[in-house]
């Protein structure tokens, strides 16, 4: 490094030289040993001393999304009817079909009377009132929630945005060329206001994909010379991420189960499905063909009961015995119909197009190594029922004839959902722990019998003992006392249970 003569400049003047945190402006050459300096200059040169500012990444559907109407703003998510939802929807190629939707914040506590749990849910207000106090009390700079349009695919939500009047980003407008895209240029931002010029990612559920591929970006740019940005990110932490995808998105892409809002009034299946067939976002989230081959037991079976209303069982057999099969079957294998869209009991027929995207996506970051620099720690939620897979039979019924008012009875389809114990009531363990790094398992189970609570995978940042785990890692508290229902081994059942799968009417009576 040639020597950078850096005396009788003023420090702070463009002219005077360069430092990440002290003077970002400075032109004379960084600092370092290759740069002369008065004595009284060099005395005044210190390390930056603190704990790293933190990024947040929410998870799918924890951003709002708006747009603008001709008098008034309009929130479309959360909604407050099925018609809002009807206005995200997406054109077979991904694409949104209204240009004009926006972000701006994150979901702390929801807004609409009518949305599941009603007025004033929280989602992420404890743990933003935490990282506030963490603000006020300066053992970090600051911290940045970074909200994006969870329906776009990773790479237009790490590689775009803009940010307009107001706050408002979309995602959906190209930025300027030369302009970082959204989220780099805010971890750019942190970074230089960061007590230690570094910054922690802290990610929720399908955050931890986007962080992934984020951090993937800047090793390329990295490589290619436009920025060092990736050596100012120390640690990466994932809180229940579905790294693998996870079953459930399958019973609610090919059905819509689990996505009603208020009983259907403000979301049902039916416009839920549909939303879902061309949604980039989602497809990401069905199991990967990684997460597929590490399970010994189909995600997808079939009865033998099937043989009366489809040719599923002899076309695949006792379940699905491998990705290629399941990639058939949701793209519907075999010259399987699209279903009309009211028939939710039909499974869907996805969009190819989409599914390869994801499967590329996947493909790449599911063995994508972690740069060594960044510390990974990954939190997996444990002990409530999640679905492992589904399990698709037929059943005689009394069905209704059209145009009489009796009932013939007939075979339908039917479906039901396994269970498993080893996940938060959304993404599984396997998947939430896909990565090396440091790894911890919050019983939820347990914590929901201590407390008489419901806490689950969308409210898991409402959890007192992960807040105390995050400002733990965040701090660099290295003791060796965990929180409370927090372990670094997975948990092991206390107790047996019986799941009782049964059709209406019927009587349960136990003595």
């Amino acid at each position: 490094l040639a020597q950078v003569d850096a005396r009788n400049n003023w420090w702070g003047d463009a002219s005077g030289p360069y430092h990440n945190i002290l003077n970002p402006d400075g032109k004379g050459g960084a600092v370092s040993d290759g740069v002369i300096f008065e004595p009284w200059l060099r005395a005044s040169i210190k390390e930056p001393t603190g704990f790293s500012s933190v990024a947040f990444i929410p998870g799918i559907q924890a951003s709002r999304l708006y747009r603008q109407g001709l008098l008034f703003e309009n929130q479309l998510w959360e909604p407050n009817r099925n018609d809002d939802a009807r206005k995200l929807f997406m054109d077979k190629d991904g694409k949104s079909v209204d240009g004009g939707i926006y972000t701006r914040d994150i979901i702390k506590e929801t807004n609409s009377p009518f949305y599941t749990g009603g007025l004033g849910l929280n989602i992420y207000k404890k743990f933003s009132e935490s990282m506030d106090k963490m603000v006020a009390s300066s053992t970090i700079s600051a911290w940045k929630a970074l909200p994006y349009d969870w329906r776009f695919d990773l790479s237009d939500i790490v590689g775009g945005g803009v940010e307009g009047a107001g706050g408002n980003i979309s995602f959906i407008n190209q930025k300027p060329e030369g302009q970082l895209p959204y989220m780099i240029l805010e971890l750019e931002k942190l970074a230089n206001n960061s007590k230690n010029g570094k910054v922690t990612i802290i990610t929720h559920s399908n955050g931890g994909l986007v962080a992934k591929a984020l951090l993937k970006k800047l090793a390329e740019m990295k490589e290619g010379g436009e920025s060092d940005l990736i050596d100012k990110i120390d640690r990466l932490i994932m809180v229940a991420a579905p790294q693998l995808g996870t079953p459930q998105a399958i019973t609610s892409m090919l059905h819509g189960d689990g996505q009603e809002l208020l009983s259907g009034f403000i979301l049902n299946k039916e416009v839920a499905r549909e939303f879902a067939e061309n949604m980039l976002g989602a497809y990401n989230l069905l199991p990967s063909e990684k997460y597929v081959g590490m399970m010994a037991d189909p995600i997808i079976k079939f009865h033998p009961s099937l043989s009366q209303v489809n040719d599923w069982y002899t076309r695949y057999g006792y379940g699905l015995k491998n990705y290629g099969e399941f990639r058939d079957f949701i793209l519907g294998g075999g010259g399987r119909a699209k279903p009309d869209p009211a028939n939710i009991n039909a499974p869907n027929v996805l969009n190819a197009s989409l599914l390869g995207v994801s499967e590329g996506n996947h493909a790449t970051l599911d063995e994508w190594q972690i740069p060594a620099s960044v510390e990974v720690t990954q939190i997996a939620g444990w002990g409530l029922d999640t679905v492992s897979g589904v399990e698709y039979s037929s059943r005689l019924e009394c069905v209704p004839v059209t145009g009489v008012t009796h009932c013939a009875p007939d075979y339908v389809l039917k479906r039901k959902p396994s269970i498993t114990s080893d996940g938060d009531q959304t993404v599984v363990t396997p998947s939430a722990t896909a990565v090396n790094g440091r790894t911890y398992y919050l019983n939820i189970e347990q914590l929901n019998k201590d407390t008489s609570d419901s806490k689950k995978h969308a409210y898991i940042f409402e959890i007192q003992p992960l807040e105390d785990l995050l400002k733990n890692i965040i701090t660099e508290n290295s003791t060796t006392t965990l929180p409370d229902y927090v372990t670094t081994e997975k948990p092991e059942p206390k107790d047996k249970k019986l799941r009782l799968s049964v059709h209406s009417p019927v009587s349960i009576d136990i003595y």
